[in-house]
């Protein structure tokens, strides 16, 4: 089994993509106006459905699960509560039960246009407690553009197809895959849609994994 978080974590390396590009100025899209985060501990069962049915800005069709509006935590199978950011970002004790628990793959995201932040005080401690960061969120641009087009407004049908995939996220799949394989301990910060995207990704390479993360759906 394996667990996914998005997120960003470290074992003391930083896996940093080569296209790093500064970031846009933020729109309406505001971090701290509307911050919806869904926490996912579940374990995805081989099948040939995708973990993720439908993403758009506010609304995400996540295992069988709808969700609208606001975020939600899902702490065990089926079990769903909400979850509301604060300012500052992601702090560590939203993410304290994954690191006990030495959940392998953490997945946090970074919203639609990385407007939610993940506290340096938690990068701190995901780099103390062993995991490796992936950081596919800061500085892509690229990312923040699909994301735009793809997952805000009228978001297109097929927006989660493999080609909306930033070239910084795809670039870092077999990384993240490899760090699947063999269970170590990493952490991935993401923008919402290439989590979502990778999310289903992985299920068509795995079938069998579990996983566990903080998604932000605004």
């Amino acid at each position: 089994m394996w667990t996914l978080l998005l997120l960003t974590a470290a074992s003391g390396a930083t896996f940093d993509p080569d296209t790093q590009s500064p970031l846009p100025e933020q729109d309406d899209l505001d971090a701290h106006s509307s911050v919806q985060l869904l926490q996912i501990g579940n374990e995805l069962q081989h099948s040939s459905s995708q973990p993720i049915s439908s993403f758009c800005l506010g609304e995400i069709d996540m295992m069988g699960t709808k969700l609208s509006g606001k975020g939600a935590h899902v702490i065990d199978s089926g079990s769903v509560s909400e979850w509301a950011g604060k300012d500052g970002g992601i702090q560590p004790e939203d993410i304290a039960g994954f690191i006990e628990d030495q959940e392998p793959l953490i997945f946090l995201t970074a919203g639609v246009t990385g407007t939610l932040e993940l506290a340096d005080a938690t990068r701190t401690k995901l780099l103390d407690t062993g995991y490796e960061l992936i950081d596919i969120a800061g500085g892509n641009a690229d990312g923040i553009s699909i994301g735009k087009k793809q997952f805000s407004g009228d978001c297109p049908a097929g927006n989660l197809d493999d080609s909306n995939l930033s070239p910084m996220a795809s670039g870092a799949f077999t990384h993240i895959l490899g760090k699947v394989k063999q269970r170590n301990m990493v952490a991935v910060l993401a923008l919402t849609g290439d989590a979502m995207i990778l999310l289903n990704k992985l299920h068509k390479k795995h079938g069998d994994f579990e996983f566990t993360g903080l998604i932000s759906t605004m």
